[in-house]
């Protein structure tokens, strides 16, 4: 059996010291976006243009599906308002970076 230094491996306990340092800039993170997120909100429902039953907002639909006892309708939209956000994000760097390569820059 090999000592584990000749395989070039990390020692024991490496990743959960790297992960521990993670964490807090992973909390401010929660924090910030939470905090920023909130206002948005508050805004959205109030200026959204509430006809009941014609003009809705993907936040209004959830908060009235929460409100009316609808968590799995809630949570559907919630999951697909996360998936196209994550598309977009994604979309946005496939295109930047490809922008960067063609003028030269090294990404």
């Amino acid at each position: 059996m090999k000592n584990v230094m000749s395989l070039d491996m990390p020692p024991p306990g490496a990743g959960v010291t790297t992960v521990m340092s993670a964490v807090p800039g992973t909390a401010i993170s929660v924090a910030i976006i939470c905090a920023t997120s909130c206002p948005v909100f508050g805004s959205v429902v109030v200026v959204a243009g509430n006809i009941p039953r014609r003009t809705l907002t993907a936040p209004v639909y959830v908060f009235g599906a929460i409100e009316s006892g609808e968590p799995a309708a809630a949570s559907a939209m919630s999951l697909l308002l996360v998936a196209v956000s994550a598309g977009l994000i994604l979309a946005v760097d496939r295109y930047t970076r490809a922008r960067a390569r063609a003028i030269g820059v090294r990404v």
